[in-house]
């Protein structure tokens, strides 16, 4: 719960990342409770306007987002694309999302990206 979360991130004597999938709610409560960065994916945070309100929050709070991009879960117009989650696919979804945080005025960003096979 976000009220568990908030005694976590006042007590802790290391940094706490929230690692949210799906819900930008989850994201919201996250960051109303003091975490010191957010973990959003791409392939699956849904809409632009959901990454919006993420934004707003993590400014008013200095917070760094972080763009986790994971093979797994890959964007559907990418993998039409590429065939499959190739290390080029991962890039542009990540490079993507970099734009998008960028295009609403965010630039404390981090960026992950992981796959099960290397090739």
């Amino acid at each position: 719960s976000a009220a568990v979360l908030k005694r976590l991130c006042k007590s802790s004597p290391l940094p706490i990342v929230a690692d949210i999938h799906f819900s930008y709610r989850l994201a919201l409560a996250a960051l109303e409770a003091g975490v010191h960065g957010v973990r959003i994916n791409p392939g699956n945070i849904g809409s632009k306007e959901n990454i919006r309100k993420i934004v707003q929050a993590a400014l008013a709070r200095g917070v760094p987002i972080r763009i986790g991009v994971n093979a797994g879960s890959l964007e559907k117009d990418l993998l039409q694309k590429y065939g499959r989650p190739t290390p080029e696919a991962l890039v542009e979804s990540a490079l993507r999302e970099v734009r998008t945080l960028e295009d609403l005025g965010f630039y404390d960003i981090e960026i992950a990206v992981k796959a099960s096979s290397v090739l």
